[in-house]
C-alpha cells in the first residue's frame, strides 16, 4: 500500500524531507504494521504511531525493531484520553485505515486539527 501512498504524498508535498527543523508526526493506523511510520522517519520526522489494538502495535514493533524516532502508543483516538500525545502538537497527522471506523468523525478530526 505504501507504494501507492508515497507518490501521492510527495506530489502534494505532504511529507517533505526533514532538514534542520524537527518535524513531529502523529500517525494513526488501524492494524498498524509500522510501514508508514518508518517511512516518515526516513524523511526526517519523529513519529507517534498510534493504534487501538495492542496486538497490532506489538507486531509492528517486532517487524520494525530497528526503527528510530518512533514512539508506539496504544490509544483509541476516539475514546481514550489523548494525554500521551505530544503537548507541542504535530506538523503532520496521517490517518491510515482509520476514518471509516470513527463514529464521531467531526469531533475526532476537530480534536486532531487542534494539535496541528
Amino acid at each position: 500500500m505504501l507504494a501507492k501512498e508515497t507518490p501521492l504524498g510527495l506530489s502534494h508535498n505532504c511529507w517533505p524531507a526533514g532538514g534542520s527543523v524537527i518535524r513531529e508526526t502523529l500517525h494513526l493506523c488501524r492494524n498498524n504494521t509500522g510501514e508508514l511510520a518508518v517511512f516518515l522517519t526516513e524523511l526526517g520526522y519523529t513519529v507517534d504511531a498510534v493504534d487501538f489494538a495492542e496486538g497490532a502495535l506489538t507486531r509492528a514493533q517486532e517487524e520494525r525493531a530497528g526503527a528510530e524516532r518512533v514512539r508506539w502508543l496504544c490509544l483509541d483516538i476516539e475514546h481514550d484520553d489523548p494525554a500521551e500525545l505530544s503537548d507541542d502538537g504535530y506538523d503532520l497527522i496521517t490517518l491510515r485505515l482509520v476514518l471509516p471506523f470513527l463514529h464521531d468523525r467531526t469531533r475526532v478530526l476537530d480534536t486532531l486539527a487542534a494539535r496541528l
